[in-house]
């Protein structure tokens, strides 16, 4: 079972909009230049990894 509450908790609350929005205009070309380069897999990657980090702290600080 996957536990989605973090995930959900982040899109109601547009938590890290300027994260996503900052990431999406310094890789546009990558992102939606249609090339699919593995640079942008790998950048996308790195955007969850950042998130999923920043969620976890922000629930952390939420839930004490």
């Amino acid at each position: 079972m996957v536990n989605c509450c973090k995930a959900i908790w982040a899109l109601a609350t547009n938590a890290f909009d300027r994260i996503i929005h900052e990431f999406c205009n310094n890789n546009r070309d990558d992102l939606f230049g249609g090339h699919g380069s593995k640079d942008a897999a790998r950048r996308i990657r790195t955007l969850g990894d950042q998130l999923s980090w920043r969620i976890q702290k922000e629930s952390l600080v939420y839930l004490a």
